[in-house]
C-alpha cells in the first residue's frame, strides 16, 4: 500500500518560488528515489505561483 505525502511552501516572490523549484527539481532529478533501510520515496515536485509543492510517495 502507497502512502502519499505532501507539503505545499508559499512564497511571497514569484522569483524566490522558481528559484526553489528549480533547486528541488535539480536535486529530484538527481535523486528520483530514495531509500531509508524500511521504505523507499519518490520526490516529485510541482510550481503553481507561488506556491511548490512537494510530494513523496512511499511504498510502505
Amino acid at each position: 500500500m502507497s502512502k502519499k505525502l505532501f507539503t505545499k511552501i508559499y512564497f511571497s516572490s514569484l522569483k524566490s518560488s522558481m528559484h526553489l523549484f528549480g533547486l528541488l527539481f535539480e536535486i529530484a532529478k538527481k535523486s528520483l528515489r530514495v531509500s531509508d533501510n524500511t521504505r523507499s520515496y519518490w520526490l516529485d515536485c510541482v510550481a503553481d505561483g507561488l506556491y511548490v509543492e512537494l510530494a513523496a510517495t512511499t511504498d510502505e
